[in-house]
């Protein structure tokens, strides 16, 4: 992949820019442990996986955005080198390439509308969460 579809490819997402927003300022930040139920969905397979994330189905116990942020975004930013995730830990912070968007995130930063937003868990700061409107599946 070029590298402007790369930047672009990262950004595309709404919890992915939030995401590498969030590290922009601070790093490096825990990520939510996934549910049981969302556990046994992810390990489930990955066709399943796939059309479930890109459906309306609702599960009760599984928490379909972290599910995406645990199986999609993450591991996209790891691709791409902007994230490096200990997956063990449950802890990311900035990747070697991550100042490659740095002035795209800055571009962006000002225009951050989410702080109100409390759909989403994304990652955790101190003793709350940053949250992000579930959208589209744009992966």
């Amino acid at each position: 992949m070029v590298p402007n579809d790369r930047l672009f490819d990262a950004l595309a997402h709404r919890q992915r820019r939030l995401l590498l927003l969030d590290l922009l300022d601070h790093e490096p930040r825990a990520v939510p442990r996934l549910s049981s139920a969302s556990r046994e969905i992810a390990a489930a397979n990955d066709a399943y996986l796939a059309e479930y994330l890109s459906s309306a189905i609702e599960i009760p116990d599984v928490d379909k955005a972290a599910v995406r942020v645990h199986h999609v975004h993450l591991p996209k930013l790891v691709d791409y080198r902007y994230v490096e995730w200990d997956e063990e830990a449950h802890v990311v912070s900035r990747g070697a390439d991550f100042d490659d968007l740095r002035p795209l995130l800055e571009l962006l930063e000002d225009d951050r509308d989410d702080a109100s937003d409390p759909a989403v868990p994304l990652l955790v700061r101190g003793d709350h969460r940053r949250r992000v409107p579930e959208s589209s599946s744009n992966r």
